[in-house]
């Protein structure tokens, strides 16, 4: 009878507060060992997202604004953990409120660097861009007279 053996699957060690500082300070890949498929982990990659298309889209940012952004979108996580946890507890009491405050306002300087404002980007055809979308009406491939 043919034995067959299970797949061990490698678990993935909870995300956790502490996982991550340490992560975020000894590798090159500071999530390696995360499951990038978790709630947590989505919820990051979309705030770093919302981020980069408040500043303009990722085609107009450079790669120290890209690292604020990180920082951001990690910091927002953290209180947004921290409130979660103080939202679960019976009685309701914030017992880490000095740190909750401090990196409220660790996250307002980095946004304040970033720039607060939201960047709009630029839409405008230039004019061989709107020339080429206009329709063509003549013969001769030219776009037709305006009507006078």
């Amino acid at each position: 009878m043919a034995r067959r053996l299970a797949k061990r699957r490698r678990r993935k060690p909870p995300l956790t507060r502490g996982r991550l500082t340490i992560a975020l300070s000894h590798s090159n890949d500071p999530l390696a060992d995360v499951d990038k498929h978790s709630g947590w982990m989505r919820r990051l990659r979309q705030l770093a997202i919302d981020h980069i298309n408040d500043l303009g889209g990722e085609g107009l940012i450079s790669h120290a604004e890209r690292v604020l952004v990180k920082r951001c979108a990690m910091l927002t996580l953290q209180l947004e953990m921290i409130e979660l946890k103080w939202m679960a507890s019976e009685d309701g009491e914030a017992t880490e409120i000095e740190g909750y405050q401090r990196c409220v306002n660790t996250l307002r300087r980095t946004l304040e660097a970033l720039g607060l404002q939201r960047r709009a980007k630029e839409i405008t055809p230039t004019l061989d861009e709107y020339l080429a979308r206009q329709p063509t009406d003549s013969a001769d491939g030219h776009a037709a007279e305006p009507m006078q």
